[in-house]
């Protein structure tokens, strides 16, 4: 999906590890578009418009962080801080929510039995 970040106070800092279809995973910040190279980093302006493809089957894998816009000064920092602090503190709790509502969902599967999983080797006569 189409989204943006936070106001221009940060550079996402995307940092491909693995990208077994790099051709078939494609970035798009504005009207440029781009695709994944593993070990190979892009920056981009999070408060512009940007979305992610991924037309490959194989898992793709993305370290992301973010920085603090290179033009922010230490007045503007001293300014935005404390709703920075805010903004993260409400999306900790988000993540920590999620991350309750999957440790569930994984105990539930645990207990179910999978017949189609096999993680024996079968017995040969």
């Amino acid at each position: 999906l189409s989204h943006w970040g936070l106001p221009n106070a940060a550079v996402r800092v995307p940092l491909p590890i693995i990208v077994p279809e790099s051709n078939k995973s494609v970035i798009r910040v504005g009207p440029k578009v781009r695709t994944w190279e593993e070990g190979k980093v892009l920056c981009f302006n999070d408060a512009y418009d940007h979305q992610v493809w991924q037309f490959g089957t194989k898992t793709r894998v993305v370290l992301f962080f973010d920085v603090w816009h290179p033009d922010l000064t230490p007045e503007d920092l001293e300014v935005i801080q404390e709703s920075w602090d805010n903004i993260k503190l409400s999306m900790g709790k988000v993540a920590d929510e999620y991350e309750k509502m999957s440790k569930k969902m994984i105990e539930a599967d645990e207990m179910e039995k999978d017949d189609w999983l096999i993680t024996e080797k079968p017995k040969t006569t």
